[in-house]
């Protein structure tokens, strides 16, 4: 059974994944490689970067736009049984 991570290298929510991809493009992943270094594991500095602001509302986000496209697929069904 392998090591439970926890507080700031505990798993990262999978929504957070195109965010951090963006973000390291954004930084260049050479940079943001040798910064991450300064931290146990690349979860704590991600965590770390939501904190300082610089990966900020990304769960907010992904919650929001999954919020967003039930609704759609709501009205659509909804436009759908009306016809």
């Amino acid at each position: 059974m392998g090591i439970q991570a926890s507080g700031g290298d505990r798993p990262l929510r999978h929504e957070l994944r195109g965010r951090v991809d963006r973000y390291r493009e954004r930084y260049e992943a050479q940079a943001v490689a040798e910064a991450s270094k300064n931290f146990t594991t690349f979860n704590a500095f991600v965590r770390s970067e939501m904190r300082n602001g610089r990966l900020k509302l990304a769960v907010k986000m992904a919650v929001r736009n999954a919020q967003l496209c039930s609704c759609s697929r709501q009205l659509k069904a909804e436009a759908e049984e009306r016809r």
